[in-house]
């Protein structure tokens, strides 16, 4: 990622401060962007579009907003990335399962918290919920130079979830 700049966020914590500590890490200029600004102020004491699987499924609790992949925001990432290729400007996203988040650990200690994470585990293929770095990798992926030929693609990081 040297030579590349990013713009991430939701980078004060969870997939986004992942999604913004890859790419820093490896070379790239990152700015990092949240409404949490002392989050974010942590981010450079460290070594900078996700639509959520929920969209596109029922998921545990949850209702089912879509068909297929891609939930409310497929058509304008497949369109947009369809209009922007000849320019080659690639958009995609990535459709996160159940990721251990700073907010999805904190369930545990609510009401119901611990029976939802264990239905929401042994929901996906996996049975295991997913880590931040796991989705950040496939962001990295898609906004790399390997990615080269790849716009308009939704990516699930769902450990199987839509795949069932």
């Amino acid at each position: 990622m040297n030579e590349k700049s990013c713009l991430v966020t939701g980078a004060a914590s969870g997939i986004g401060k992942a999604t913004a500590l890859l790419p820093a890490r490896s070379g790239a200029r990152v700015t990092a962007a949240d409404i949490d600004g002392p989050g974010v102020g942590k981010l450079r004491t460290e070594p900078a579009s996700v639509s959520g699987v929920a969209g596109q499924a029922r998921q545990a609790g949850g209702t089912s907003h879509a068909e297929g992949c891609g939930g409310p925001w497929a058509g304008e990432v497949r369109g947009v990335g369809a209009d922007r290729a000849p320019r080659g400007i690639r958009v995609n996203a990535v459709a996160p399962g159940t990721i251990r988040t700073e907010r999805v650990l904190a369930l545990k200690d609510e009401p119901g918290g611990p029976a939802y994470l264990a239905e929401v585990s042994a929901a996906h293929p996996m049975g295991r919920l997913g880590e931040p770095e796991e989705v950040a990798r496939v962001i990295a992926f898609l906004a790399s130079d390997a990615a080269s030929f790849v716009t308009g693609a939704i990516v699930p990081v769902d450990g199987g979830y839509l795949a069932r």
